[in-house]
């Protein structure tokens, strides 16, 4: 099966046909348009126009900034696409296009792709920052994603009981520092050193 992935950043569109066991056929970018909410969902669609035409595509997977409610394709906010608040983008997509599409945060994103078959495939627990035309992060616990701090506590803590949310927390950042591994995306050559106690590993891509 044939899907496109597009990640939307503040300042390109990257996107790709990209099978389930992740094979990427054809890749490609184009300038992020955010002079309205109407004019960024066009420019999507006309990326899946342009694609579909060489290609069979059975879903849309979209990687975008912001405070997104994924179960339900919610964007509440679009981090740096300031055209985008309170808008159902699955509803609106799914009726463009006519194929199942699904969204997801994009440090989100990143972090599962790295668990998945990336940097982090081996580990139970990593941080993945993303540093683009903004930062963002996510933290991977036991091979999930965290959502909410309080998950962390109790993903980290099992059925300890201790009383004092600082105590919670030295006791997380003890745990996290014993094995977990920080991976840093760029979009450009990098330099890196490693980080006392913790296994520590960039990944660099270029645009070309």
């Amino acid at each position: 099966m044939n899907y496109l992935a597009i990640d939307v950043g503040g300042t390109f569109i990257k996107y790709a046909v990209i099978t389930d066991e992740c094979a990427i056929s054809v890749k490609d970018k184009t300038p992020t348009r955010q002079d309205s909410m109407e004019i960024f969902i066009d420019s999507l669609v006309e990326i899946y126009e342009k694609v579909s035409s060489s290609y069979e595509l059975d879903g849309v997977a979209l990687s975008m900034p912001g405070i997104i409610d994924s179960k339900r394709g919610f964007m509440y906010t679009g981090g740096t696409l300031f055209c985008i608040s309170n808008v159902n983008i699955v509803e609106i997509l799914e009726q463009r296009l006519h194929v199942p599409v699904t969204v997801e945060n994009d440090a989100k994103c990143a972090a599962l792709a790295e668990l998945w078959k990336g940097a982090v495939k081996d580990c139970n627990n990593a941080i993945v920052v993303v540093c683009g035309t903004a930062v963002g992060g996510a933290v991977i616990c036991n091979r999930e994603i965290v959502i909410y701090r309080e998950q962390v506590r109790q993903m980290v803590c099992g059925t300890q009981h201790i009383r004092r949310k600082i105590q919670i927390d030295e006791f997380i950042a003890a745990e996290l520092r014993k094995c977990v591994a920080v991976v840093f995306l760029f979009e450009c050559d990098v330099e890196y050193r490693f980080l006392d106690n913790i296994e520590a590993q960039m990944v660099a891509y270029r645009d070309d």
